[in-house]
């Protein structure tokens, strides 16, 4: 019988800050707090979002949480990691709700600072790599166990997969420590470490993409250490080309690749203490000097979290932005022009402290639903917000 076990990963929980006005000076239409199953107050434009959001309580801290489709039936599942208790599934039903969490991994003495799906063994089943302090653990098939935790150290403090030996299993990527550890997928079930690769200083968040569109995974890794994002490209047989530093703002601290203008090339989205960076895609893994917009506060890494996400419709991304400030949250949308640039802010819901945020298409409609955590004592409360014809 095939062993299935845990190796060591993390989940990272950031929390946002106060968003004072829009760019031009003007102050955003506001919401105010929400209370569950009540509407927040009427906005004087329309927003593609409900008034109301359906909360779901999941009774424990929520450090880290992932949308995928877990169980592969179709239907996008919310994966989350909470201190010192479990991972937990919460299944899809593909309207936009969600069956009552189930554990999937127990006994972890930590926060989680990231959760990514991938099939990592190549045996057909979504795996989950956990980011776990100073541990990576993964879990093979967690939804047919039984969950046997096979612990690795690692440095790590974000986590990203992508295929970049084109050999058919899925790569788990770690950045933290000023270095990327790779961990190469196997059918036994047991990563290939290979030997890692320098990075900028102080590297907090990761994404792998193809880039530059040659058909082979490339990385980047936002660092606060030395106020610039890495790049490595890389050579679709497992290796990468040494790094590229791109100069961002002061301490970015999170990065994500989308089609900001629709042009078919990859761009590049980052948040800093600063404020809100686009680097657009010009092809061959270039990119044209960052276009940015300053945020009232200053964010740290704690304090702030953001999803690029396809919310009215228009198949165009938005970037939307969470913010906490001492307990009080925002989460504001951010229109994209076609040159990149990010303009028009607006605050979308304001009430509890409000922390990570993900995105993706939960009802079957073609736009993107969120899902972000609002603190209350003792715990952490999953809200969602779905997108509205």
């Amino acid at each position: 019988m095939k062993r299935r076990g845990v190796l060591a990963l993390a989940l990272v929980a950031c929390t946002p800050a106060p968003l004072a006005g829009d760019s031009d000076g003007s102050t955003s239409t506001a919401f105010g707090p929400v209370e569950p199953g009540t509407s927040s107050a009427a906005s004087t434009t329309t927003d593609p979002l409900d008034d109301a959001p359906a909360e779901i309580d999941l009774g424990v801290v929520a450090d880290g949480f992932a949308l995928l489709d877990l169980d592969e039936d179709g239907h996008i599942d919310l994966v989350t990691s909470a201190y010192t208790t479990a991972v937990q599934l919460l299944r899809g039903r593909g309207d936009g709700s969600f069956d009552a969490p189930i554990g999937l991994g127990d006994g972890f003495d930590s926060y989680a600072s990231a959760v990514v799906g991938g099939d990592f063994d190549g045996d057909g089943a979504r795996d989950l790599a956990v980011l776990w302090s100073a541990h990576l653990v993964l879990l093979r098939d967690p939804l047919h166990g039984p969950h046997e935790a096979l612990h690795a150290p690692s440095a790590g403090v974000a986590a990203a997969r992508g295929d970049a030996d084109a050999d058919g299993l899925d790569d788990l990527f770690l950045a933290g420590g000023n270095v990327l550890d790779r961990l190469h997928g196997d059918a036994s079930g047991v990563f290939d470490l290979r030997p890692p690769l320098g990075l900028g200083g102080e590297p907090v968040d990761i994404v792998a993409a193809d880039l530059d569109a040659d058909g082979a995974v490339d990385i980047v890794t936002a660092n606060v250490g030395t106020d610039d994002l890495s790049l490595l490209r890389g050579d679709g047989l497992g290796g990468f080309l040494p790094q590229t530093l791109l100069p961002v703002g002061d301490q970015p601290f999170a990065v994500a690749v989308a089609d900001l203008d629709v042009d078919g090339t990859l761009d590049l989205v980052v948040l800093h203490v600063g404020g809100l960076v686009t680097l657009r895609g010009l092809g061959g893994s270039a990119f044209a000097a960052p276009h940015g917009i300053a945020l009232p506060e200053h964010y740290s890494r704690h304090e702030a979290s953001f999803a690029v996400c396809e919310l009215d419709g228009d198949e165009r991304p938005e970037i939307v932005v969470t913010r906490d400030f001492n307990g009080y949250g925002w989460l504001t949308r951010f229109e994209v022009a076609e040159d990149t640039r990010v303009i028009e802010p607006k605050v979308l819901r304001s009430g509890r402290g409000v922390g990570r945020i993900v995105c993706a298409d939960l009802d079957g409609d073609d736009r993107d639903d969120l899902v972000f955590d609002a603190f209350r004592p003792g715990g952490s409360t999953l809200h969602l917000l779905r997108s509205s014809p």
